[in-house]
């Protein structure tokens, strides 16, 4: 099966970070049947996460120098262009002579300079705009997103404007996009979106991934509401939970749920959804250590009453941004 791939996490990883891809397979699949396998010096786990629009979003973090192959299956098979080889040394890295993936164009270029210590969309103060927090975006809006790039310091990024690339797809294709230099390294990224739906705004420097994928809804929230401690008050190395109740949609499976847990290092956080059978949904999750964290709860793919949430251990804080 052919699958289009964005993102670097085929192409380069640095030790001991986590090298982020997204895959679009060309056929409608079923999420069990997507199997990330990494083959490496140490074990290594990728994990999967269902976008809900026909995308998939996928990380790994290689813990050791070396050879690693990472084979992407459906329904027990490689597909095209696996498995990948990307050499990872205590340096930098890139893939290796070996398979071509010729389902997409994911660049085998080096970023110039620190773009590629760029921190992930959810850290603070990276990208600003309408529809990061729950605020509606309605079709045809003009829609401004602020673009600070900062290194793994927090220092400022001076980047040349013509070298960053702005990729906007929903379901009917791509999206033009605008960016602006502003002069005091914030670069303003400006489109228009044409209809409701699910949209991913990936954002490149020199080819290679600033920011792990944006995605924004417009144009449609869900009814359902949240409500318990996962949300009010956390606790850093204690399970904790929040309820989802959809009492006022008909017909809501597990499977139409989606809750991304992500913390500021850019990290997701593994999470179940049990069915309570009664119109309402536990969320279970554990956060290891303190920090910030974004939980965006959809269901089909459209944001619950105040989804995203921003919550910090030990305290309840809802923000507009991190």
């Amino acid at each position: 099966m052919e699958i289009q791939v964005d993102g670097s996490g085929l192409d380069k990883a640095e030790l001991n970070n986590i090298a982020f891809f997204t895959i679009t397979p060309k056929e409608v699949v079923d999420f069990s049947k997507i199997k990330i396998e990494v083959d490496g010096p140490v074990d290594t786990v990728a994990e999967i996460f269902d976008n809900t629009d026909g995308s998939y979003d996928c990380e790994w973090e290689p813990k050791a120098p070396g050879e690693y192959k990472i084979s992407i299956l459906i329904d027990g098979r490689n597909v095209v262009g696996s498995p990948f080889v990307i050499d990872v040394t205590d340096g930098n890295s890139k893939r290796s002579a070996g398979p071509t993936n010729d389902a997409g164009d994911s660049g085998d270029e080096e970023a110039a300079g620190d773009s590629s210590n760029a921190l992930c969309p959810t850290t603070k103060d990276i990208v600003k705009g309408p529809g990061l927090w729950g605020e509606e975006i309605n079709p045809k809006d003009l829609v401004v997103l602020i673009l600070t790039p900062k290194d793994k310091k927090g220092k400022p990024l001076s980047l040349k404007v013509e070298d960053i690339a702005v990729k906007i797809t929903g379901a009917d294709g791509e999206v033009a996009a605008d960016i602006f230099d502003n002069g005091d390294d914030t670069y303003d990224i400006e489109w228009e979106p044409p209809a409701e739906g699910n949209f991913t705004v990936s954002i490149t420097y020199q080819k290679q991934p600033l920011l792990a994928p944006i995605k924004l809804n417009i144009g449609g929230t869900s009814s359902a509401t949240c409500e318990g401690p996962g949300l009010s008050n956390p606790k850093k190395g204690t399970d904790t939970v929040f309820t989802l109740y959809v009492e006022d949609e008909v017909g809501v499976k597990e499977s139409d749920i989606q809750v991304n847990i992500r913390g500021e290092d850019g990290k997701l956080v593994s999470n179940e959804v049990f069915d309570n059978e009664d119109g309402s949904f536990d969320v279970e999750f554990e956060l290891k250590k303190d920090g910030i964290y974004r939980i965006d709860v959809t269901i089909d793919g459209k944001p619950v009453q105040g989804s995203p949430f921003s919550v910090e251990t030990g305290k309840f804080l809802r923000a507009k941004t991190l």
